[in-house]
């Protein structure tokens, strides 16, 4: 019975090496390979707690430099908001000054016209028409 066992275990070996001597080339390649592999990109030890505080690092210098450029960026719309402001105070009293100046001109030729034409009424509305353009209505 023993023998039984033996030689069948024999024989199973023998299968066996048969199947591996063809590929004994090819297994031996892919696990010095595998070996180079698992040596080359072995990492150091890694600690899971400094990972992460480097991570919260990055993150937080990241985050300052989102809020210094959210700061910087209000800061030239409130600049930009005052240059607006002026500017548009600049040119509201320009133009004050200017209809003013237009008021007292017309008031000043309006005063002129009527010493002038004061007792003439179709001379007055002739140099009203001269200067305007607009065209006199002679009633006829």
């Amino acid at each position: 019975m023993f023998s039984t066992i033996l030689s069948t275990a024999l024989l199973g070996l023998k299968s066996v090496w048969a199947w591996v001597k063809p590929h004994l080339f090819q297994m031996l390649i892919t696990a010095v390979v595998t070996y180079f592999l698992l040596i080359l990109f072995r990492g150091g030890k890694t600690d899971l707690t400094t990972q992460i505080s480097k991570m919260q690092e990055t993150n937080d210098a990241q985050i300052k430099r989102i809020e210094q450029a959210q700061e910087t960026q209000r800061r030239e719309h409130e600049e930009n908001l005052k240059r607006l402001e002026t500017e548009l105070s600049e040119i509201q009293q320009r133009h004050d000054a200017a209809i003013k100046a237009l008021e007292q001109q017309k008031q000043k030729d309006t005063a002129k016209l009527i010493q002038v034409y004061g007792g003439d009424p179709k001379g007055m509305a002739q140099q009203v028409s001269t200067a305007t353009g607009i065209p006199v209505y002679n009633g006829k």
